[in-house]
């Protein structure tokens, strides 16, 4: 069943479920009541001795059906109140869903509406033009999303890909009808639904699809079906039918309906780690027009909140999960409170903004290094530096002690690494380019330097003192 193979393998041949991409983390199949008992043998024992008294359960996405997951543990301790909350992510306009046993979510929802109250909706075009022109940027957030999910799948999941597509082709050759569509063509079209899917999964099981989920998938198979270089229409209306759930209601061999409900709940599986990789992993690095709007269960498009809309979202909530909980920093958030407040009043200040960037990137030009005949850093690793530096410089009585200096700029250096290799656009985690995170790590280390970056120092720091303020 194994074999001793050079880890870059795992990405197109690996053939079970991982968290993610890490080869390490096997998926478990907590549906199975047998490995359900055996893994939570000694949460549970804590839990009836009284040293447990609630539960967060991480990535509930990745289970096969979160919901009765759910519920199994609920009805085990119905004798006591068990505090249960599901780290789920929701996107715009989705709603817990109202069945599930839980007190609430983690609050991710909740601290991008707190951060969007500190954001001036006035300031969107501005920055929107001061970004495009700084960047030299023009593409939508969306098209970014798309491209970076397809990014994910081919060189990070693409193992799992084919195993759905897979399985996918034995559900087709099943039928004289479908046989026709080939293990390539299923393949790309899979990819492409995927990719335009709008929430990180659906919930559909042998029982039907929510209405929710129904509308969320005929989305995706719309939207892919139009990107798709071979937009066959019977192909993807077959696979909107059968995610749907409507072709197990069919009169099939009770093989292929096993079939089909394995790749159902695969696909589900699958859909939210790649929205993870893509949108939280890849997207938020290579968009940088306000990065406090970047954030886990936020939007970039989403730019600023009313206050009557948030007082409304706060009631909406102690009217449906009164016990949800209220987070602003979780171990999985990009930055910090204080971090993304700084970040934030940019955005009431967009033109001056846009000023201060422009005399920095001139002062500092000349620590650019050359790469394949292009100066590095970019000016989006640029940008992201710069907002890098209002949101986290060490304002204090005196500001920063000149001894504390290196070991600042040592961070802010290895964080400008991650941040590039995150975005894998000049380089990445799985091929690091040395010669442009070389070209990176020196600019940085010169503009801090108060010998050689002293006069952009001198312009910044005023500055970054009245942010803080």
């Amino acid at each position: 069943h194994y074999r001793l193979a050079y880890w870059r393998v795992a990405a197109d041949e690996i053939n079970y479920r991982r968290f993610f991409d890490i080869n390490e983390l096997a998926g478990l199949r907590m549906e199975r009541e047998d490995l359900f008992e055996l893994t939570h043998r000694r949460l549970f024992e804590w839990i009836e001795k009284g040293r447990v008294h609630g539960l967060r359960i991480d990535h509930v996405d990745g289970l096969a059906d979160p919901g009765s997951y759910c519920n199994r543990i609920r009805q085990r301790f119905l004798d006591r109140r068990l505090y249960l909350v599901v780290e789920k992510i929701l996107a715009a306009n989705e709603k817990l869903r109202p069945d599930w046993p839980v007190d609430g979510t983690t609050g991710y929802e909740f601290l991008n509406l707190v951060n969007g109250l500190l954001v001036d909706p006035a300031g969107e075009r501005p920055l929107d033009r001061t970004y495009e022109r700084f960047a030299d940027r023009n593409q939508s957030f969306g098209d970014i999303v798309y491209s970076s999910k397809k990014n994910a799948m081919s060189f990070l999941l693409g193992s799992e890909l084919q195993v759905l597509a897979n399985q996918l082709n034995r559900i087709a050759e099943s039928d004289w009808r479908t046989r026709d569509f080939t293990l390539t063509s299923i393949k790309e079209a899979l990819k492409e639904i995927i990719a335009c899917f709008p929430v990180y999964r659906t919930y559909v099981t042998p029982l039907g699809a929510h209405p929710d989920d129904r509308r969320e998938i005929e989305r995706a198979v719309e939207e892919g079906r139009k990107r798709s270089s071979d937009p066959e229409p019977s192909l993807f209306h077959w696979i909107q039918q059968l995610l749907g759930g409507d072709l197990l209601r069919g009169r099939r061999s009770h093989a292929v309906q096993l079939d089909m409900v394995r790749f159902i709940t695969k696909f589900q599986q699958y859909t939210s780690p790649v929205m993870a990789k893509g949108l939280e992993d890849t997207s938020f690095y290579r968009h940088h027009k306000l990065v406090s709007l970047n954030e886990v269960g936020g939007d970039p498009r989403r730019f600023g909140i009313s206050i009557e809309d948030f007082h409304a979202a706060n009631q909406e909530r102690a009217a449906r999960w009164p016990r949800s909980m209220l987070a602003t920093s979780t171990h999985d958030t990009k930055r910090g409170e204080d971090m993304r407040a700084r970040i934030d009043v940019l955005s009431e200040i967009p033109r001056e903004w846009g000023d201060r960037v422009g005399t920095w990137a001139k002062l500092n030009r000349r620590f650019k290094g050359i790469v394949e005949g292009r100066p590095a850093p970019t000016e989006n690793h640029e940008y992201l530096l710069y907002q890098t530096l209002i949101g986290s410089w060490p304002v204090g009585p005196e500001d920063t002690a000149p001894e504390e200096l290196p070991c600042y700029r040592d961070r802010i250096d290895a964080y400008m690494i991650k941040a590039a290799r995150e975005g894998k656009e000049s380089s990445s985690w799985q091929n690091p380019d040395d010669a442009y995170e070389t070209a990176l790590s020196g600019f940085v280390q010169k503009i801090l330097n108060p010998s050689q970056g002293g006069a952009f120092l001198a312009d910044l720091l005023p500055f970054a003192r009245r942010i803080a303020e």
